[in-house]
């Protein structure tokens, strides 16, 4: 309801409303998949972390070989900036959308035989290069905020001190793999040049007052003088040279102050709640952990970037809210 208010004031209110009308799809769809986990937790959920596990390999299979040119136009068509970016258009959606099946691989290795865990190991291993690949800090920080919170979750809430002690092992090997794949991939020239560039905390297009944070002060300030917002989609043809890379500032712009305080409202509600839940011994504890830890991951990461439309995060948003509350669940409410 905000963001119509501040299409009504947009400059260009075709295109504020196009975007306003693929927020709602994506807020519908949120309510459909979380009324859809609620009816068979287990089930279910377990299904959409399957898919994204299968979502995940295809990108990152179309990110890995587009980033080395396996394939003629490959690099053209899978790579954005020299970037890995996969079947999506920008290299700093691809990281984020591989968290949560990295996650739920880690799950499934915690949970199987020994036997078992080396495929979901693998695929993890191999999703976490494509990660790397992206060339994304924010992915990076991401995936790291996830991963930590991910296995602290796991060892508090595992059932014995025997699975508390495969998970110590297991992440031990994982950070052991994930370094080793990360000091082989940096033999690679290419690689070597892009995660020296990239790996410092600011960039040079991050400062001065026509930088990412010299544009967060800018929609500070049209926030305050802008109650009813300017209308989504106007902030970079009108006020800066890009984006507001801060999806929290975006929503006061695209939806006023309304919408602004209530999807501010909104996050920090599925994280107070997710919580809580958390405390609860429910069957699905270790499907929420995931999820959980993976919002988490955006949560931070939305500090530096417009998540606002990452349908992945309206996924989680779905199984958070899902399991939370299922009718049937053990702990949980009716």
């Amino acid at each position: 309801v905000g963001a119509v208010f501040a299409s009504a004031v947009s400059a260009d209110i075709a295109r504020s409303a196009i975007h306003t009308g693929v927020s709602f799809y994506l807020y519908v769809m949120s309510f459909t998949l979380a009324a859809f986990v609620a009816r068979a937790p287990r089930a279910h959920g377990e299904l959409i972390l399957k898919a994204s596990v299968a979502g995940a390999i295809i990108s990152a299979t179309a990110g890995f070989v587009g980033y080395f040119s396996l394939l003629p136009g490959a690099f053209e068509l899978f790579t954005k900036f020299g970037r890995a970016a996969g079947t999506f258009k920008d290299p700093n959606v691809l990281g984020p959308f591989l968290v949560p099946a990295i996650l739920y691989c880690a799950h499934l290795a915690i949970v199987g035989s020994w036997a078992s865990a080396r495929a979901p190991l693998a695929i993890a291993a191999g999703l976490t290069l494509v990660v790397l690949l992206s060339f994304s800090r924010g992915a990076w920080v991401n995936l790291g905020i996830a991963a930590a919170l991910f296995g602290y979750l796991a060892f508090v809430t595992a059932a014995s001190n025997d699975d508390r002690q495969r998970i110590v092992m297991l992440g031990s090997a994982a950070l052991a793999a994930g370094l080793l794949v990360i000091v082989a991939a940096l033999q690679l020239d290419s690689v070597a040049d892009l995660m020296a560039e990239r790996s410092s905390l600011s960039q040079g297009y991050d400062l001065g007052p026509e930088g990412r944070f010299g544009g967060h002060d800018k929609a500070r300030a049209l926030i305050l003088d802008n109650p009813l917002g300017i209308g989504a989609t106007q902030f970079a043809p009108l006020h800066h040279h890009e984006d507001v890379h801060n999806v929290y500032l975006a929503m006061f712009l695209n939806a006023g102050w309304l919408g602004g305080v209530l999807y501010c409202a909104i996050m920090g509600l599925t994280l107070v709640l997710g919580l809580t839940h958390l405390a609860r011994a429910t069957e699905t504890r270790p499907l929420f952990v995931i999820a959980f830890a993976a919002f988490v991951g955006n949560l931070v990461e939305g500090v530096v970037i417009d998540t606002d439309h990452w349908r992945h995060v309206f996924v989680l948003l779905a199984l958070l809210w899902g399991l939370m509350f299922a009718p049937a669940e053990k702990g949980g409410r009716a």
